[in-house]
């Protein structure tokens, strides 16, 4: 059955993306990163990197003024900022761009072709880390951040053994979730996974790194 579409009442973008796209269901599932904040309704959110017009009409349905991360954002504006497939100059912007104890959500996804970006899910925590961000966390999405199912925490062993029984009954499902477990054993599923989100919080009255 084809899931059901729904049209926000303002979608009409700031940034060429178009006035009214149809926002798929599946849309809905790229804001559950509400789900592991602490905080239950981020006032203002703003978004960045390769964005498409259904991530933005999906966050604006969060908060209707969602404007994208510039270079020449102020500091102080944002609560929250989600970036999809970004740049490390786009985690820079969102980082200053952020108010103290403000978060950062990063839809990320394993690439070769970026040299200026970090390569994997894993190399982003690091990113964050880098600039300044507490509390990172790493999620796995699967089976794609596009139609995700679960929210998966790298660091809980418990959580991702589980997931990979339930991918047995899939497509060459045994085989993955072989070869997820011995990654698991050897501690690098966090280095395996293909895509996922990370998240991390500026600290209250943080001092940024450059």
């Amino acid at each position: 059955m084809t899931p059901p579409e729904i049209r926000p009442d303002q979608t009409a973008g700031r940034d060429g993306l178009g006035s009214d796209p149809v926002l798929p269901l599946q849309s809905w599932q790229r804001l559950d990163w509400r789900f592991l904040l602490p905080i239950l309704e981020p006032r203002h959110v703003g978004y960045g990197g390769s964005v498409d017009a259904p991530l933005v009409a999906a966050v604006r349905l969060l908060d209707p003024d969602a404007g994208r991360v510039a270079p020449d954002t102020g500091g102080g504006v944002y609560d929250m900022v989600i970036l999809a497939s970004p740049s490390r100059s786009d985690l820079a912007h969102a980082v200053v761009a952020l108010r103290p104890g403000g978060w950062v959500c990063a839809e990320v996804r394993r690439s070769s072709r970026d040299r200026a970006a970090p390569r994997t899910p894993w190399g982003w925590r690091r990113a964050f880390v880098a600039a300044g961000l507490n509390d990172v966390e790493v999620y796995w999405h699967p089976p794609r951040l596009e139609a995700s199912t679960r929210m998966v925490p790298v660091a809980s062993a418990t959580a991702v053994r589980n997931t990979l029984r339930r991918h047995q009954a899939v497509r060459f499902g045994w085989a993955k979730s072989a070869v997820g477990g011995t990654a698991l054993k050897l501690g690098l599923f966090a280095l395996a996974i293909s895509e996922g989100s990370v998240v991390g919080r500026r600290a209250d009255g943080a001092d940024l790194r450059s």
